[in-house]
């Protein structure tokens, strides 16, 4: 099994950003990575086929992370979420 499928077979196998508790497992999964694997992972993501929604949140997510904490200033994010 190569890297990214395991990786793919860690993260949670549905996305329901409404439950609460599956958001956690990803928000965890997302804070124990390393920043210097991130881009790879990003890029084995984009080319796998057997990629998936949660497994692309969580790089994203860790990504977001490292990038906030660089910044010197303090930062207001605002968040929408459309709902049909």
């Amino acid at each position: 099994m190569s890297r990214i499928e395991k990786f793919i077979n860690k993260c949670p196998s549905q996305t329901n950003l409404t439950d609460c508790e599956l958001f956690r497992k990803i928000e965890n999964f997302a804070e124990n990575l390393h920043e210097d694997e991130l881009d790879q992972l990003d890029l084995l993501l984009a080319e796998s086929p057997l990629s998936t929604y949660s497994a692309v949140l969580v790089v994203k997510l860790a990504k977001s992370k490292f990038a906030l904490n660089r910044l010197n200033k303090n930062v207001h994010i605002t968040f929408l979420f459309a709902i049909y």
